[in-house]
């Protein structure tokens, strides 16, 4: 982000409440009419005074199998009887956050997001690492970075940008 002596620069990292067509957009193949609920989603943050802007996660129809595409190193097979698609299953948050953990085997997913439909883990595949981990320039990518510049250009008044995507490092949850 850029310098400030005179204020606090914001900025905000995470998942925004999508427009209700972006769900359906999302996970369309093409993304588009994705353009249009990203715009809103960049205006908004405008709005409210954000100074470095995300596209919030627009793209809530990606999931580790997703991120799993956009690697080399890391292949999906199937799950194996007893096994758990994801670390964060047997992990000592469990037993930190008790109520939490609960919650979300009820609804059976990792992503509670109050108020929002839940978005379930692939329940039959488990990514696995097959070799060295580095990143690849994807179609899927690529689309939704044009998307983004499209959205800042239509949504005008954002100083800086940027997209939100998980680290290599906290993918090892789920890898």
């Amino acid at each position: 982000m850029q310098r400030s002596e005179a204020y606090i620069r914001t900025s905000h990292a995470g998942r925004l409440p999508a427009v209700p067509v972006a769900t359906t957009a999302a996970k369309g193949a093409g993304f588009d009419s994705a353009s249009p609920q990203v715009v809103e989603v960049i205006k908004k943050q405008v709005q409210l005074g954000i100074d470095c802007v995300g596209d919030g996660e627009f793209w809530n129809g990606r999931n580790f199998l997703y991120y799993g595409q956009q690697l080399s190193g890391a292949t999906a097979r199937e799950l194996r009887s007893g096994e758990r698609g994801s670390g964060r299953e047997e992990t000592r948050e469990r037993d930190t956050f008790p109520k939490l953990y609960e919650d979300m085997d009820r609804v059976g997913t990792a992503f509670c997001v109050p108020g929002e439909e839940p978005r379930f883990f692939p329940s039959q595949k488990k990514m696995v690492v097959t070799g060295p981990i580095k990143g690849r320039a994807t179609d899927a990518v690529r689309r939704e970075i044009d998307v983004f510049k499209e959205a800042l250009k239509a949504a005008g008044g954002a100083e800086e940008a940027f997209i939100c995507v998980f680290a290599p490092g906290w993918l090892d949850h789920f890898i």
